[in-house]
């Protein structure tokens, strides 16, 4: 799923203690040296090997960065999260690592690479060497459990900015206090009963994140009784819900829950819906199928789109009630592969569909109740 550029590795070695390394390698092609580090400023030369003697190359010592996560309590929240016990220490252990991002001209800019691992030690501190002077966003990792212990993923919590200088040493203390949890017990109604053995997600809204990311979420399961338990961290809370993990939207709850740090909020969440029909017919009125059929809002904002019809030619989805509007891309689109296609020859465009998108008509989708549409599909739809 990386586009980005790539080099083939011709040879790799380690340099001795007088830092000289033998390399194996062609002389008939443009070759590049890259020196990753660690201890020093990591750094890519062109590498025009001489016919006699050594290709002397000087690294920068770069800066060095020390620090601790401040709070001993945010440090144990992040632990529990990620499941690790009192007393870990071992290598199978995944602790929280750091890891420092800014934007440059071309792209952002990682410190240590991505594929690396700088984890911070059984007690919260760290300490990286060799890192490019200028000005860094500092990012904990945080590893955490997915829900029903289905492996682990990662989140990235902002340390903070640090400006770094060539051969100088800067202290810093991460203030993750905000990881700090209080407690939901919810109640997940909808269309007035309970939203039984559901996954729900809790969600609030994040600013300044350093990912850009726009939300801090966490899952939650309910019981027979659509009732939860979750830990989250301070703030206020959407409940949403996805009727089917193949198509349609998320439902969000009307209500919001404030969480405050050690304290126990109680809440019931209401989510209403409808559930949409559709019969897509040709202009002889038959029915076609593995026709995608997509809804926006009164605004023209794409609110989700229906999978293919079926033999036929119906599709349905459960969604929030209210108005929208029915569109269809051609038929010469209807597969990835045209679409795919379709994008490449216009690379950069918002939205490379507007021209040949085809309005269908509207629809108004009815509360607590299955509406049903016939959709005929324009003459235009099969040229």
């Amino acid at each position: 799923m990386n586009s980005a550029a790539k080099a083939m590795v011709i040879a790799a070695a380690t340099t001795d203690g007088k830092g000289e390394v033998m390399l194996p390698v062609p002389g008939d092609r443009p070759l590049a040296l890259r020196l990753p580090g660690p201890g020093h400023v990591p750094m890519v030369v062109a590498a025009e090997f001489p016919t006699a003697g050594a290709l002397v190359v000087t690294v920068r010592t770069g800066a060095r960065l020390q620090g601790h996560i401040a709070s001993e309590l945010a440090f144990a929240e992040i632990k529990r999260l990620a499941g690790i016990g009192a007393g870990a220490n071992d290598a199978r252990t995944l602790w929280p690592s750091i890891q420092l991002w800014r934007s440059g001209a071309a792209a952002r800019e990682y410190f240590p690479e991505v594929s690396q691992r700088h984890s911070v030690k059984p007690d919260g501190s760290f300490d990286l060497t060799g890192i490019p002077p200028g000005r860094w966003r500092i990012v904990v990792m945080c590893p955490q459990r997915n829900p029903g212990d289905h492996g682990r993923s990662f989140r990235e919590e902002d340390g903070g900015f640090v400006d770094l200088v060539d051969d100088e040493t800067a202290n810093v203390a991460i203030d993750l206090t905000a990881l700090l949890p209080g407690q939901l017990e919810g109640v997940a109604l909808h269309n007035g009963s309970p939203l039984v053995d559901t996954l729900v997600q809790l969600r609030m809204p994040l600013k300044d994140h350093p990912d850009g990311e726009p939300f801090f979420y966490v899952s939650a399961t309910t019981d027979r009784d659509g009732r939860f338990r979750a830990s989250l961290r301070g703030g206020e809370y959407q409940l949403l819900w996805y009727p089917s993990m193949m198509q349609g939207e998320m439902l969000g709850a009307v209500e919001r829950a404030r969480i405050e740090v050690g304290k126990t909020t109680r809440q019931t969440f209401t989510q209403q819906s409808g559930q949409l029909d559709v019969l897509v017919l040709d202009d002889a009125g038959k029915p076609v199928a593995d026709v995608a059929i997509e809804m926006r809002d009164a605004a023209g904002a794409q609110r989700f789109s229906l999978s293919p019809t079926d033999a036929a030619g119906r599709a349905s989805v459960v969604c929030a009630a209210g108005p929208l509007t029915a569109w269809v891309l051609p038929k010469r689109l209807q597969s990835q592969q045209a679409q795919n296609e379709f994008l490449r020859a216009r690379p950069g465009q918002r939205d490379p569909f507007v021209d040949v998108r085809l309005p269908l008509g509207a629809v108004e989708v009815r509360l607590g109740a299955t509406t049903k549409v016939e959709l005929k599909l324009p003459p235009a739809w099969g040229r």
